[in-house]
């Protein structure tokens, strides 16, 4: 072995991982410890997310954020997201140009949405191991997706041949899951949860009041205060009237 070999074998990051994962695994570890999440095991254990309990620390989220946009497209798992884009895409040109554009978008930031809405999950397709897990999601598990909109802002901003240097598309991909002052963010922000839990058991009549009742319960009860609350509404009432097609998509993490 070579000299390069070893310095590479022990170095800070790879030893910080070793000794993570020998702490995880010794059972005799107290049960009220927290497991540290660095950027040098973090796809460890979003890989093994069995061996993250309630009780963890996510530390450098920047640097894991640059981490994820530095990896390669998983085109398999691009491929999920293509019917809910479909359905997002479809709603927002509803909206915009048979019905008066009622979101009240200015014309610049409909294009922008337009270019946005293909790409805003595209930090999905940088992380697998998590979005191909078909149990419940764990607390780690959620925190760990939430880094999906910056990490997929970043690999676009890394590969401007996709998007080019539109900063309006790229702001509401970073932002379409937080809780944003600006309006396109709100729209794109309200068009991915809509379709999100309306599409799931959509069917062509697009009027299905149970439905209907559950998605409000989340949106405006459990989730109270996270959406623009007169977008939302101009989305459930199309809905109901039969005005709003959804698209029906796959069963994934939304």
């Amino acid at each position: 072995f070579t000299l390069k070999f070893y310095k590479n074998l022990f170095t800070k990051e790879r030893l910080d991982f070793r000794l993570q994962r020998r702490l995880t695994m010794n059972s005799t570890t107290a049960k009220n410890e927290a497991t540290i999440i660095t950027p040098a095991n973090f796809f460890y254990y979003l890989e093994n997310p069995e061996l993250v309990g309630d009780n963890f620390e996510i530390q450098n989220e920047t640097a894991i954020i640059e981490m994820i946009a530095n990896r390669e497209i998983n085109e398999e798992e691009f491929a999920k997201w293509i019917s809910h884009c479909d359905g997002m895409f479809v709603m927002l040109e509803t909206v915009y140009n048979k019905l008066d554009n009622l979101f009240g978008l200015k014309e610049k930031e409909y294009e922008g949405l337009k270019s946005a809405i293909p790409y805003h999950d595209i930090g999905k397709a940088l992380m697998p191991e998590l979005f191909s897990y078909t149990g419940r999601f764990s607390k780690f598990q959620h925190a760990a997706k939430n880094f999906h909109a910056a990490a997929g802002e970043l690999y676009l901003q890394k590969h401007p041949e996709v998007l080019g240097k539109n900063k309006m598309a790229l702001r509401v991909i970073k932002e379409h899951h937080s809780v944003s002052k600006y309006y396109p963010s709100q729209v794109i922000k309200a068009l991915d949860v809509f379709q999100s839990l309306m599409a799931k058991d959509a069917t062509r009549s697009y009027q299905d009041p149970e439905i209907a009742k559950k998605a409000k319960k989340i949106v405006f009860e459990f989730e109270k205060g996270l959406h623009n609350k007169k977008i939302m509404n101009i989305l459930f009432n199309l809905y109901e009237k039969g005005a709003l097609p959804v698209v029906k998509q796959n069963e994934v993490h939304a």
